[in-house]
């Protein structure tokens, strides 16, 4: 058999450290797959089958798709269950000596995705790490696209059932677990049998305390029990340092992103099994498994992702204190009754963009240039969100006011720097503002007025020297040069070097001519690698300032999920008033369905009364996710039919 090419023994190389994966190999301008990773994707992303020579007896296999739009590829590949390994080249290709470096830059799995074209904007994408031993559990279920981590420390007689629950509660596309979990063959059955996750299966050697102390060290710092509310004694500790060499194997950068840790127990949240939360309908119809004639299709009302995913998270994290409950819904109440300030509140927000995910591609170092100026846009509207939320003269909405940074110094940065008609990708350069880098200008300008930069330094050469005639030229053999007749060689500056006689005179070079001819030749490529450069330092500088930016994400989801409820509530607000009139009250409903009052299930788009092992969850979860205005969203269908009397 004849030797393997260079190029395939680095592909082999490279492969065998990622056997689990489709191996996206970058040649040019296509990512290739080879051997079974070829047959594998030619199959299922309908791709046509060549072959390439590669110094075996056979052609190998081969399959590619297009860089610039490999993601849609790779959602595909992902959504039948596979993970994608990209290797991109690391150098120059014009500059690499023989075969051009490459290495994974990252792994991509169902839970670890970032992009915005692979995500449903209305709905977080968790990957869970679950630590079973015994009758305890520590759970983490992380949101990579949002750096958003939520713990948890299970203790129960009937562990198999709690897991459960939380598992229904956050839905994870992927899940790691550590050999323990196996012996729990309930969890381990349900998982197989009625969730669409990809599952890893994580070494006990992971699991050792000291590398388990020292990766939530690197993470967090040497305080992170304080900082993250992870017991230093628990469980949700080996979850958690897991979770984060998982993504560090597979993400290779940006893991620094995880950074917010909500910690959770039972006293918080109601738990519902998963058989109360098909049939409440809370996010998906028990037939067609869809959203319409659903809770949450009947509540959103939000007009952006940041909000359709925090009232996602609300429904099926149901609250338990009334307190907290009244204060997220004295908010809508003042909404509901002012319909001018909801209007011009509700305005502002739509042009709020996912600071979320944007800050997470950012610190990625994948966000495009047109993300970028959107942010700043974003940052914009801050000022005038925050003087819109003040207005409506609510104590809730004034207290979220105060929270909002008006990111003035961001801002400020991203206008300076960043090109108002910059392009969606930085591989044609135009991304980097007029008057923001000298250097950029003056190699824009070299490359788009060659003449006119050339007829301006032989004018100026002219006036300096005196000769009325000099010339420059250029030849593909000496390059660019300046020519000066028999009857002016007197009249050449000595730093001018002769490099060519003719009989009708001499051409020169100077110092300043062989700069001045570098730059043109190679000005397009050093204005792409400077604007690669200036763009990657903006994203650092933007990234420094996350902690801020995530602050305001979270105070902007809260104002416009209470901003859609007020919307909501408003159009049912007949029917409100009409179970007021029959004294049903703001939240005493077990009264209501004790007195004969028609329940009824959206989905079902009919009423029924609720029979007795169903009125505990539905009362509460009445109860929970409504409350005054809120009452008459779960049950539109009333509004239809006469109300009973009581």
């Amino acid at each position: 058999m004849a030797e393997l090419s260079p190029m395939m023994q680095q592909y082999l190389e490279i492969k065998k450290q990622h056997k689990d994966e489709i191996l996206f190999y970058r040649i040019g301008d296509f990512y290739e797959m080879f051997f079974d990773d070829a047959l594998t994707a030619s199959k299922e992303l309908d791709l046509t089958l060549t072959g390439k020579q590669c110094g075996m007896e056979e052609r190998a296999p081969m399959c590619g798709v297009p860089f610039h739009s490999y993601e849609g590829y790779v959602a595909r590949l992902i959504a039948k269950g596979y993970k994608v390994a990209i290797c991109e080249q690391v150098e120059d290709p014009a500059k690499a000596k023989g075969l051009v470096k490459r290495d994974i830059i990252r792994v991509v799995t169902p839970g670890t995705v970032i992009e915005s074209s692979m995500l449903q904007d209305d709905r977080n994408n968790y990957i869970a790490s679950i630590f079973l031993k015994g009758k305890k559990a520590g759970l983490c279920f992380a949101d990579v696209s949002t750096g958003t981590a939520h713990i948890t420390e299970l203790n129960a007689d009937k562990i198999a059932p709690a897991v459960i629950t939380e598992l229904c509660r956050y839905h994870p596309s992927e899940v790691l677990m550590n050999p323990g979990l196996l012996d729990c063959r309930e969890v381990t059955a349900y998982i197989k049998k009625n969730m669409t996750c990809s599952v890893e299966l994580i070494e006990e050697e992971r699991y050792a305390p000291g590398l388990v102390a020292a990766s939530l060290e690197n993470q967090f710092g040497r305080d992170w029990a304080q900082t993250t509310g992870i017991a230093a004694d628990g469980l949700v500790r080996f979850a958690m340092a897991a979770l984060l060499e998982y993504l560090h194997d597979t993400q290779i950068k940006g893991v620094e992103r995880l950074k917010t840790v909500i910690t959770y127990n039972k006293a918080q949240f109601m738990r519902l099994s998963p058989v109360t939360r098909a049939n409440l309908e809370l996010t998906e119809t028990l037939r067609g498994r869809e959203k319409r004639g659903t809770l949450l299709w009947v509540l959103d009302k939000t007009s952006t992702s940041m909000g359709k995913r925090m009232l996602r998270s609300w429904i099926e994290q149901p609250l338990i204190s009334s307190a907290l409950i009244n204060h997220r819904l004295n908010a809508v109440e003042s909404l509901v009754k002012q319909t001018m300030a909801r209007g011009d509140l509700t305005e502002e927000l739509g042009y709020i963009a996912d600071m979320e995910r944007l800050m997470t591609r950012t610190v990625y170092g994948s966000a495009t240039p047109k993300e970028i100026y959107t942010l700043a846009q974003t940052c914009d509207r801050l000022p005038g969100l925050r003087r819109q939320a003040e207005a409506c003269g609510c104590p809730e909405l004034a207290e979220l006011a105060v929270q909002i940074d008006p990111l003035e110094d961001i801002k400020a940065r991203i206008y300076a720097a960043v090109d108002p008609e910059a392009p969606s990708t930085l591989k044609d350069g135009g991304v980097i503002a007029k008057g923001y880098h000298a250097e950029v200008d003056e190699l824009r300008s070299i490359r788009d007025n060659t003449k006119g930069v050339l007829a301006q330094l032989e004018a100026r050469l002219r006036q300096e020297t005196g000769i009325p005639k000099l010339k420059i030229g250029y030849n593909h053999v000496f390059g660019y040069f300046i020519e000066v007749s028999n009857s002016y060689k007197s009249m050449v500056p000595e730093t001018y070097i002769r490099k060519q006689t003719l009989t009708s005179g001499e051409r020169y070079i100077t110092q300043e001519l062989k700069e001045l001819e570098s730059k043109i030749l190679g000005a397009h490529e050093r204005l792409i690698t400077l604007e690669h450069r200036l763009f990657s330092e903006l994203l650092e500088s933007i990234s420094a300032q996350l902690d801020r930016i995530l602050k305001n994400n979270s105070t902007v989801s809260n104002l416009k999920l209470r901003a859609s409820w007020g919307q909501t509530g408003n159009q049912n607000i007949g029917f409100y008033k009409s179970m007021q009139t029959y004294g049903i009250g703001s939240v005493n409903f077990a009264d209501a369905v004790d007195k004969g009052f028609y329940i009824t299930n959206v989905a079902n788009n009919g009423a029924r009364k609720t029979s007795t092992p169903m009125k505990f969850p539905i009362t509460l979860m009445i109860l929970e996710i409504t409350d005054k205005y809120m009452v008459t969203l779960v049950f539109p269908i009333l509004r239809k039919r006469a109300a009973p009397a009581l």
